[in-house]
């Protein structure tokens, strides 16, 4: 668990050589859940959560300017994964190179 918010926290960067679009699949089943418990949690407590589960392997980057929307970010083999949320909730996630 991390504190998050105020700044941009990395967890970790550990990039395996090989890339392949099962894992990038798998990374965005993973945002995407991690972005619905963030959701939830916003509408049970009316704020985001101060920690967000990690995914130890690729790493996960989360961070609010405001504490209203959020991004969501992972990275794997040089590939990025980016999950933009504003007060309405998450949008798409889009993938780019680094």
């Amino acid at each position: 668990m991390l504190a998050l918010f105020s700044q941009r926290h990395v967890i970790a960067d550990l990039i395996t050589p090989q890339s392949s679009d099962e894992t990038i699949q798998q990374l965005e089943e993973f945002m995407r859940h991690t972005a619905a418990d963030i959701e939830t949690y916003r509408q049970e407590f009316g704020t985001l959560p101060d920690s967000v589960p990690i995914d130890f392997l690729h790493g996960l980057v989360l961070y609010s300017p405001d504490n209203q929307g959020y991004i969501l970010e992972t990275s794997y083999h040089g590939r990025t994964l980016r999950l933009s949320a504003d007060a309405s909730g998450p949008g798409q996630i889009e993938i780019g190179s680094r």
